[in-house]
């Protein structure tokens, strides 16, 4: 996940895609003020409250131990599902009160700005022009045919299980149906399907091996990645002032207490970043962390690996880096990475 770190807060670009993409919603469909229009908001901010709060029912031990990580966190694609199944549950009982295609016209253009807003506030410039685009079709052309455009794209970019798939394929299928356009979801589904095959060939990061470096823990002993057997050694740079620094530590302290095969897991404080050793005691001391803490007391681990927001976790194989996520991390995230 893309994060915009202002001052000590580290802020999900994504959110602020949403938001942005609603008060577009809310701007460009004023004038229908149709019922429709007032439940497509219903639906959004429904499936955004059911898919934030199923974190605390999946993961509650987390969210008890740091409250604020449910500003961070949600219940993945479990929490999707309920939110999905929310969603079809209203749709179910309103459905007489439902105009299809002010429905879908209004999910065109909040898919189209969302994605307009993510990609210009992450600097993927080519993809914003697409998008841009896309966001202007929405205007002239047939409705399924930009459905059918977005719903390739979609897959294309983020593959098949993209937490957007879910609900534009409801709103897909339910058009389709309703016109009886079976040839048209036919060839909707081929395209998905090509798009996912696509996605396999998506190029590789260039790998790139830092030197070793030796650290101080907070016990006193000396570390050097270069020196562990571990397949995997997943590194987590933090503050102990960082908000989602805070947020994300019990997630990594429960990764830590199960740690999966040739797997280890350490902490790398900013110690020149941080308000010094006492802090970093309390705050050891407060999420009762058992995995080593490095002290970078001259920033020179986290200038090699290039941190610039916080926290941020690398995840080596081999001592090459393979993955890396700039911003909270949870633990179901870091097994997925060393399952796969």
């Amino acid at each position: 996940m893309d994060y915009l770190t202002i001052s000590r807060w580290s802020i999900p670009v994504l959110w602020l895609a949403f938001f942005g993409a609603v008060f577009y919603i809310d701007l460009v469909m004023k004038k229908q003020n149709e019922p429709t229009v007032k439940m497509m908001d219903r639906f959004v901010w429904q499936y955004l409250l059911v898919w934030k709060v199923s974190y605390i029912v999946f993961s509650l031990e987390q969210f008890l131990a740091a409250p604020s990580s449910i500003l961070y966190f949600d219940g993945g694609l479990r929490g999707h599902v309920l939110a999905l199944i929310s969603i079809v549950y209203v749709i179910w009982i309103k459905r007489h009160d439902l105009q299809m295609d002010v429905l879908v016209k209004a999910w065109l253009h909040f898919v189209s700005a969302y994605h307009v807003l993510y990609f210009a506030l992450t600097g993927h410039w080519i993809l914003l022009i697409i998008w841009v685009s896309i966001l202007m079709a929405s205007w002239k052309f047939n409705t399924q045919w930009v459905l059918i455009v977005q719903w390739l794209l979609i897959s294309w970019i983020s593959g098949w299980f993209s937490y957007f798939i879910y609900g534009f394929l409801l709103i897909f299928i339910l058009d389709l149906l309703r016109e009886k356009k079976a040839q048209l979801l036919a060839l909707a589904v081929v395209a998905g399907l090509i798009s996912i095959t696509l996605s396999d060939f998506e190029i590789k990061k260039q790998e790139t091996a830092r030197k070793a470096i030796e650290l101080q823990t907070t016990t006193g002993e000396l570390y050097r990645i270069s020196d562990q057997d571990e397949s995997y050694v997943i590194v987590n740079f933090f503050a102990t002032w960082c908000l989602p620094c805070n947020a994300e530590m019990p997630h990594l302290q429960s990764f830590a207490t199960k740690l999966p095969e040739n797997t280890q897991l350490i902490g790398v404080n900013l110690t020149k970043r941080d308000h010094g050793e006492e802090a970093l005691l309390k705050f050891v001391e407060k999420f009762s962390i058992t995995f080593p803490i490095l002290l970078d007391v001259d920033d020179v681990f986290g200038k090699s690996y290039g941190v610039i927001s916080i926290p941020t976790t690398v995840v080596l194989k081999d001592g090459v880096e393979v993955q890396r996520f700039v911003g909270p991390v949870s633990e179901q995230q870091l097994r997925k990475v060393v399952e796969n």
